[in-house]
């Protein structure tokens, strides 16, 4: 029963009309967790929309089972899905911070991408003075055009000093 009011409310977050979206998306957050699967699938819609509001929901609901997803938009086509993607995974914290530097090891010519990294990346590292000790050399270069294979390998060398914290 529950999984067909989820399945209505992300049939309206289509909806040509801004209220019944953003009511819709107000009651998918208010659901939390048990919408979370769902709002993942969403994100790998090809309707702009759909995707906008499926990330902007799970903005408001830091899900670790959404990372993955939300990683990887961001290197969409859409400026504004980036950004909600990078908010999302800032919500989710440092959990967000080994997929983004894998993305990176072998997406680092996408400039949204590389943007929608530091942005994470930034964040996380004003928050946690560990992410900040590790990510500064990835943060250092992402503005860079010509690092392209400098940024990928700064985000290995990362990538391996994020996972020697967990033993």
């Amino acid at each position: 029963m529950a999984s067909d009011r989820v399945e209505e409310l992300l049939t309206r977050l289509g909806d040509g009309d801004g209220g019944v979206r953003l009511r819709a998306r107000e009651t998918l957050v208010a659901i939390g967790e048990p919408a979370v699967p769902s709002l993942v699938e969403l994100l790998g819609s090809p309707e702009v929309r759909l995707r906008w509001e499926a990330t902007k929901a799970l903005t408001e609901i830091p899900d670790p089972a959404a990372i993955p997803g939300l990683v990887s938009l961001l290197a969409d086509d859409e400026s504004g899905i980036r950004w909600l993607a990078a908010v999302g995974l800032i919500q989710v914290g440092c959990r967000s911070v080994p997929p983004v530097l894998q993305a990176l090891t072998v997406g680092a010519e996408s400039k949204g991408l590389r943007g929608a990294s530091h942005h994470i990346f930034h964040d996380l590292s004003e928050r946690n003075g560990v992410a900040r000790e590790i990510l500064q050399p990835v943060l250092a270069v992402l503005g860079d055009t010509d690092a392209i294979g400098v940024i990928a390998a700064r985000a290995e060398v990362a990538l391996v000093e994020w996972r020697a914290l967990g033993g």
